[in-house]
């Protein structure tokens, strides 16, 4: 979960000025009560009622959030096929592009699109651990983006951390909180996340990610239309200003 803390003073004031980023996370936090036994009474209830009992929250500092706002705007599927030139076929592009690979040309697409300051390298997150990554130089480095969502290496580690629950099988709940953890990077577009979910889920089927891809493309092409479609009006709206 984030949340954002504000100092006394912009409290006081009703100050509009953006405060400082935390990431709370739950750790399950073992000690000696822990290893002592009990009697198993099957149904009596006590797995759901302790299920709480020694998990540790930790709130991690992010750093001051800092607000851009995109210098032009261009689609993922535009920047792929048009400025990467990597792909003509977008769905071509999606299906054979590994997991890391497209998160990682995300991640430069948004920093295109922002302009930002620095870059993050795959052996800071594919090989570093979680720990590490929050020790990472650039770890109290915090953007918000217009588009949604925190540019931070730390929140980009989660991602890559993901671990689904169901991993054979798709889950409402599972890709929710993906979802959520994508959307928390900036990776707004609900095409991709459902894309790289899958890529998580069916690394051994092909087959199955292509039906299920094509599925959700014909169903939500309307509506990236119209998403797009508002992101125009909002770009127009923030040139006036």
């Amino acid at each position: 979960m984030l949340w954002e803390k504000k100092t006394a003073k912009q409290i006081r004031e009703n100050s509009s000025q953006r405060g400082y980023l935390y990431l709370r996370v739950s750790k399950y936090k073992r000690d000696g009560r822990t290893l002592k036994r009990k009697p198993r009474h099957l149904g009596d209830g006590s797995g759901h009622k302790e299920r709480n009992k020694y998990i540790v929250k930790k709130d991690i500092y992010l750093g001051k959030i800092i607000e851009l706002k995109p210098s032009s705007f261009m689609s993922f599927q535009d920047y792929i096929i048009l400025q990467l030139q990597k792909e003509s076929d977008y769905l071509h592009y999606v299906l054979h592009t590994s997991f890391e690979e497209i998160v990682f040309d995300f991640i430069s697409y948004l920093q295109e699109l922002y302009e930002i300051p620095f870059s993050i390298s795959k052996q800071d997150l594919i090989h570093s651990s979680f720990d590490e990554v929050i020790s990472h130089q650039f770890s109290k480095k915090i953007f918000e983006l217009k588009t949604g969502g925190f540019f931070n290496i730390v929140l980009f580690k989660r991602v890559f951390d993901f671990n689904p629950i169901h991993s054979d099988e798709i889950s409402n709940r599972d890709f929710e909180l993906f979802s959520n953890r994508c959307l928390d990077t900036g990776i707004f577009d609900e095409y991709i996340q459902m894309v790289l979910y899958l890529k998580l889920i069916n690394t051994n089927s092909l087959d199955s990610v292509e039906e299920e891809l094509v599925s959700y493309y014909l169903q939500g092409d309307s509506n990236v239309i119209l998403k797009e479609s508002s992101f125009e009006d909002f770009m127009r709206k923030m040139h006036k200003e």
